[in-house]
């Protein structure tokens, strides 16, 4: 984000978006500090008898979640993904190598401030790009996790370790998607935007098979569920606006044609509060009324924001009110179609657009 965006944040007041993306800066200066100390003895181990050769310069490490976002606060988690077999897709780490690197990744998480990983780590796993490409549209995607690596690489990341395999991985992804067309005309991703939906619906699936909900006895009303309301906001909120404000952007930009692959690149390495300030700066005849929409969104996500910050305790208090979760999910209800309108305005008369919603 330029000085001019962060000076745009203040100035449309939203202090939470503002205020995040300064804690997600001092995070990262730290996480980096942290981590390049501890890919230093990594390395050194390489001469050890544990047979550990270099493993810094094999793997590829990138952040996800809300501090890739640059939406990182006290209570986030470091997500993460490890991949290998960068270029040789017999080169796979062993399980010692794993072994070291996971727990290298754990000093350098509590160093830092980070939460215990979920369930002692037990969902980190290591990824071979080969299989992060080779398995795009089969059967088996979702199941390797393979899919839910490959787009946030793509949509949603920061490199961590070893940045010129994160770009080369990068590239290499988006090549699938992109299949050698021509980058200097323009083309419909519609593979790619499918994808991106497909994981937006993989993500409510999810949702309901983790938040099963309870009915009271002989009554067909359920019962309360707090920790249910509150990841449904983070679904309809967060998780939303990074998968559709990829869309959105991707829409806006494209002619009947589809769009050039350097200008997708640049929308898909922003993040998501960047692409809808990057929409603004190319708007023109339109711009008073994409600056309406654009203002209108960012004002309810950055409301949000404010309430997610609020300690857990407090939130399952919050929205053990009737009153309150009901207010709660009607905002929700309101931010989901003013999302809608924003994107149907930028669609209207776009072929993309068409493909995006059947």
């Amino acid at each position: 984000m330029t000085a001019e965006e962060y000076e745009f944040l203040h100035a449309y007041e939203y202090p939470e978006l503002a205020r995040r993306y300064v804690f997600s800066e001092d995070m990262w200066m730290d996480l980096e500090r942290a981590s390049a100390t501890e890919w230093e003895n990594l390395a050194s181990r390489g001469t050890s008898k544990a047979g550990v050769e270099k493993i810094s310069e094999r793997a590829c490490i990138y952040v996800t979640g809300s501090l890739a976002r640059y939406e990182a606060e006290l209570t986030s988690d470091l997500d993460l993904f490890v991949m290998d077999a960068i270029k040789d897709e017999n080169d796979r780490l062993t399980y010692i190598e794993n072994s070291h690197l996971i727990s290298s990744l754990d000093h350098v998480r509590s160093e830092v401030g980070f939460r215990p990983f979920s369930k002692g780590g037990k969902y980190i796993h290591t990824h071979s790009l080969h299989e992060i490409i080779g398995q795009t549209g089969s059967q088996q995607d979702d199941a390797l996790n393979t899919f839910t690596a490959r787009i946030l690489l793509l949509i949603n990341s920061k490199p961590l370790l070893n940045e010129h395999a994160y770009e080369f991985s990068w590239r290499r992804v988006l090549d699938r998607y992109w299949q050698n067309f021509d980058p200097e005309k323009p083309y419909l991703p519609i593979m790619l935007m499918n994808d991106i939906r497909r994981w937006w619906g993989v993500l409510g699936l999810n949702f309901e098979e983790r938040n099963l909900k309870s009915r009271l006895d002989g009554s067909d009303a359920f019962l309360p569920n707090p920790e249910r309301e509150i990841n449904n906001l983070k679904l309809r909120y967060s998780r939303l606006i990074a998968c559709y404000s990829v869309l959105v952007a991707f829409v806006y930009r494209s002619t009947h044609k589809g769009i050039l692959r350097g200008e997708a690149e640049q929308i898909l390495r922003l993040t998501p509060v960047e692409r809808f300030l990057y929409l603004l700066s190319v708007a023109q005849d339109d711009k008073p009324i994409m600056a309406r929409r654009i203002d209108n969104v960012l004002h309810q996500y950055n409301d949000y924001l404010v309430l997610a910050a609020t300690p857990h305790d407090e939130l399952v208090r919050m929205f053990s009110s009737d009153t309150f979760r009901h207010e709660q999910k009607n905002k929700a209800y309101e931010f989901h179609r003013d999302f809608f309108e924003l994107f149907e305005a930028t669609g209207r008369g776009k072929l993309l657009y068409e493909y995006a919603v059947l």
